[in-house]
């Protein structure tokens, strides 16, 4: 596994992949994606920031809303689906980050 770096419509993106064989060939296969920052113990941070950030706002959705109508109802639906999402690759960037399989970088002297 490693770290590659994107760039989509002028801004870096990177990702942990492993390669796959596919017959002959070697895919890379995305583990999971860091965002914009390049270090895999920072996107830890902020995922935990943003699922933090998300159940807050699933519980407030929570009080007060009833009777619950279609359109909170999706919106709760879409919350969940996407508290789950990042619980697991939270789940994920954790685990690879606690193996050592991919270290945190280190800028600076050579």
């Amino acid at each position: 596994m490693y770290i590659r770096c994107k760039i989509a419509k002028g801004k870096t993106y990177y990702q942990i992949v492993k390669g796959v064989r596919d017959g002959p060939r070697v895919r890379q296969r995305i583990v999971v994606s860091l965002g914009t920052s390049p270090d895999p113990a920072t996107a830890l941070d902020g995922m935990r920031r943003e699922l933090k950030r998300l159940r807050r706002e699933r519980k407030s959705w929570l009080r007060g809303h009833e009777p619950v109508t279609k359109t909170l109802a999706r919106r709760r639906e879409r919350l969940d689906a996407w508290i789950g999402d990042l619980e697991s690759k939270i789940e994920t960037l954790a685990g690879i980050v606690k193996s050592g399989l991919i270290g945190t970088t280190k800028r600076g002297g050579h």
